[in-house]
């Protein structure tokens, strides 16, 4: 038993690596064609591309470190006096150009994540800049005044942290005004686009 599973990890190990370098070919794969002359819109694009692209580079190393983690390893973060589960699965990554709210966030790449009660029914969505513990934005609730009611919800309440969904990120996207400065970003691995429909922010596949 102890020999299939470690042949498995390799194995998942090997194809993490495998689409690690795939990514970093697509990345110097971007280039202007020959006998084409630059202008700011095509430079605009070429830089977009490769931001995105490195984006995705950042997800797949993420997915090289799970794969040679532990089998059965669970990452927790501390909300109130406890620790809540964060769980794994395709990010919802989405890139800031700027931010009106928070001086912070301009050139920011965020992660979605969504706290979960134990029965499984949403409590709130908040972003974190990537790579960094998730918790530490919920944890934020505790010390802003509009936020006192998720902050009880999450302490009372919270089980676990997973990746936001897409519906999730929309309409975070739409409440907010930072929607101006969102193009495009990744859910489920897959590649969007941000359009403005009425009064309510979508994200399309590209």
């Amino acid at each position: 038993m102890e020999t299939n599973t470690n042949t498995r990890a390799l194995a998942d190990y090997e194809n993490a690596f495998r689409a690690l370098n795939e990514a970093l070919n697509t990345v110097d794969s971007v280039h202007r064609p020959e006998g084409t002359e630059d202008s700011v819109e095509v430079l605009t694009a070429r830089v977009d591309v490769m931001r995105y692209k490195l984006h995705m580079i950042n997800e797949t190393l993420a997915s090289v470190l799970r794969a040679v983690q532990p089998e059965g390893h669970m990452a927790t973060t501390r909300i109130g006096d406890r620790d809540v589960e964060i769980k794994n699965g395709p990010k919802s990554i989405i890139y800031f150009s700027d931010g009106r709210q928070d001086t912070n966030t301009a050139e920011t790449v965020f992660e979605f994540w969504t706290a979960m009660s134990r029965d499984d029914k949403k409590i709130c969505t908040a972003r974190s800049p990537i790579g960094e513990d998730p918790g530490d934005r919920f944890r934020l609730a505790e010390h802003r005044p509009g936020e006192k009611t998720y902050w009880m919800a999450l302490c009372n309440e919270a089980a676990y942290i997973r990746p936001s969904k897409l519906e999730e990120v929309e309409s975070w996207i739409t409440e907010t005004r930072d929607a101006g400065c969102v193009e495009y970003g990744s859910i489920g691995g897959k590649a969007v686009k941000v359009v403005k429909e009425g009064e309510r922010h979508t994200f399309y596949r590209t």
